[in-house]
């Protein structure tokens, strides 16, 4: 997806909760700074990568945006081919990562921290994408609800059919 602005950057991500952000630090209504700001402390979006283009190419700004969360900042101009393996780096990190933590949660994003090193924001990442997953396995009827909840990591049928209601406002049972 493409935005003009960080405001309409911001919607589309909330729409399509994009695998990766590539954005603008100079930018109408939101700049790429506030945008990877927002991103980065929202629970339901900081897992994903963003990089910051920008002219502003200064260690001083770069440091700036790097410490907003920002997964990557280049200057401009720069190497389109420099920009796709970046891109790609990304995405097979953090495809690495999601797998190796997969196994590793709980299934409360609340509980006291573990000994694994999980932020509470990447457990409630984590969590949601159980959650997604158990909607995609449950629409393929493939599997009863107490198979999609184990298969998705959840210890008992309860906390599972609590934390898919609480999410998508049904129970498991109405898909």
């Amino acid at each position: 997806m493409m935005a003009g602005d960080g405001e309409q950057a911001w919607k589309c991500i909330r729409i399509s909760a994009p695998d990766l952000v590539v954005s603008d630090v100079m930018m109408p209504y939101k700049d790429g700074y506030t945008l990877c700001k927002e991103l980065k402390n929202d629970p339901e979006y900081c897992h994903i990568p963003i990089i910051l283009l920008t002219a502003k190419a200064d260690m001083e700004n770069q440091l700036h945006g790097l410490d907003l969360g920002a997964d990557g900042y280049l200057g401009k101009p720069f190497d389109p081919t420099y920009l796709t393996a970046l891109v790609r780096n990304l995405l097979a990190n953090r495809r690495r990562l999601q797998g190796l933590l997969a196994d590793r949660t709980s299934s409360s994003p609340a509980e006291d921290p573990r000994p694994d090193g999980l932020t509470l924001q990447d457990r409630a990442f984590l969590t949601n994408y159980r959650l997604n997953r158990a909607m995609e396995l449950l629409k393929t009827g493939e599997y009863n609800i107490s198979e999609v909840g184990y298969k998705v990591g959840f210890g008992t049928l309860t906390g599972f059919s609590r934390s898919f209601k609480n999410k998508f406002g049904v129970p498991p049972s109405a898909i």
